[in-house]
């Protein structure tokens, strides 16, 4: 779209909303959400010379202008609605580590605490489209749902506690060891908790479709079946500090600053609990073992609708599912682990969920190919241009419309031969 500076934060959710719908087929997705993003890390030393400006011009009353120019881009809806959308397209071109892990969750803390303002334009393209049809942002909305507040606190919800299960930084050892500015806390009218700020309400299932319904259901049987675990095995925060400041001193030769560890009390194991047994392992819930199967189902389902953008909604939240898996399974992989904490059950519970996994996406991926073959037929090409003709604009002579329709189909090969692909390395990587 070209747009400029400020513009991405108004402007970019024409593309990049459900962005990591396409991200596998296309990479350059993954770097508009990084280039969207460049308007807000400069924004504060823009705005400080602004407001520099205006005070060695005497117009103080600018400076209040600038400063809430500055508080609705540093708290833009769009620019955290770009930040999971790059969150979920990370998890599934880089490899999935401790330390990713650990970045993305202070990340997104930040925005769950934001006070969000909505900056986005939905009316300054012009719609040259007759008066009877709706608006541009309509016409290009996908699935005929809106990726707003809504859409963003449930997949800010997802994340956050998928991550903090993974994760050994909890609050305390955060507040510990975080340096630097935090963002403006968002009002909270009945002063909970974030922890059970997370739990799911009707709002947050207002914009989300059908299979991120299905998806979001999958994360939370996931969450609530795993977190016995997690919550055994993970570290105290003395534990965590106490190996945070030995790896500062053999980095930087110093021990970190501010900091008084204690020791660990007396009766406790290594991770500075008390010495107990794991909890009892459990089946999976009979959700996370259907979901993969349901949504391969709802695949060939939509393949038959020929709903193409929703094959790849359908593929892309699978995968999604499957990775997600990986981050709240990483912790009981180490065979160690296993074998001491007597988890081998559950881990091999995850295997299995993993393996059901990794062969619908294969299978997904079949059909991907199918599919792709199919839109360079003459047969696929004609459809376009009958609806073309079917127009009646005297501009839209014959070889315009038959260029049109090669270029179409030909983009969408090649998008989907790209998610197949993609698709088959994250099933490679992750096997």
């Amino acid at each position: 779209m070209n747009v400029k500076q400020v513009q991405y934060d108004t402007l970019s959710h024409y593309i990049l909303a459900r962005a990591s719908t396409f991200s596998l087929g296309d990479l350059t997705y993954t770097d508009e959400c990084s280039e969207s993003n460049h308007i807000y890390e400069s924004n504060s030393l823009e705005t400080f010379d602004f407001i520099v400006r205006a005070f060695t011009s005497e117009k103080y009353s600018q400076i209040a202008d600038f400063i809430n120019f500055e508080d609705r881009l540093d708290n833009s809806l769009q620019r955290d609605l770009a930040k999971i959308e790059q969150v979920r397209m990370r998890l599934a071109h880089e490899p999935i580590n401790t330390e990713t892990i650990d970045m993305e969750l202070i990340e997104l803390k930040f925005s769950f605490d934001r006070y969000h303002h909505d900056n986005r334009d939905f009316d300054v393209i012009p719609n040259y489209q007759p008066e009877c049809q709706p608006s541009l942002n309509a016409q290009t909305l996908l699935f005929n749902k809106d990726t707003g507040m809504n859409w963003m606190w449930a997949f800010l919800k997802i994340y956050i506690r998928a991550f903090q299960q993974a994760s050994d930084m909890n609050d305390d050892v955060e507040e510990k060891l975080l340096v630097g500015d935090r963002p403006k806390y968002r009002r909270d009218p009945l002063r909970l908790r974030r922890k059970e700020r997370l739990t799911f309400t009707q709002d947050d299932f207002k914009d989300l479709t059908p299979e991120e319904q299905n998806f979001l259901d999958f994360t939370v049987a996931l969450a609530d079946w795993l977190e016995p675990y997690h919550d055994h095995l993970r570290p105290s925060t003395a534990v965590v500090l106490a190996e945070a400041a030995k790896q500062s001193e053999l980095k930087f030769g110093h021990p970190l600053k501010g900091m008084d560890i204690p020791p660990p009390a007396p009766g406790t194991n290594g991770q500075g609990k008390k010495d107990e047994e794991a909890p009892p392992v459990k089946e999976p819930p009979l959700s996370v073992l259907r979901f993969f199967d349901d949504m391969l189902a709802r695949l060939k389902t939509a393949r038959k609708a020929g709903s193409g953008v929703l094959v790849l909604h359908i593929a892309s939240l699978t995968q999604e599912a499957l990775l997600l898996l990986v981050v709240q399974s990483l912790r009981f992989k180490p065979q160690p682990v296993a074998k001491i904490h007597k988890l081998g059950a559950l881990q091999q519970s995850c295997k299995d969920v993993r393996a059901k996994a990794l062969n619908v996406l294969r299978s997904m991926a079949v059909e991907l190919s199918e599919i792709a073959a199919a839109e360079v037929t003459p047969e696929s090409r004609k459809m376009i241009e009958t609806a073309c003709e079917s127009l009646g604009v005297a501009e839209l002579d014959h070889d315009f419309v038959v260029d049109f329709a090669k270029r179409i189909t030909e983009a969408r090969k090649k998008l989907l031969e790209g998610f197949e692909r993609g698709i088959l390395r994250i099933c490679s990587a992750h096997s």
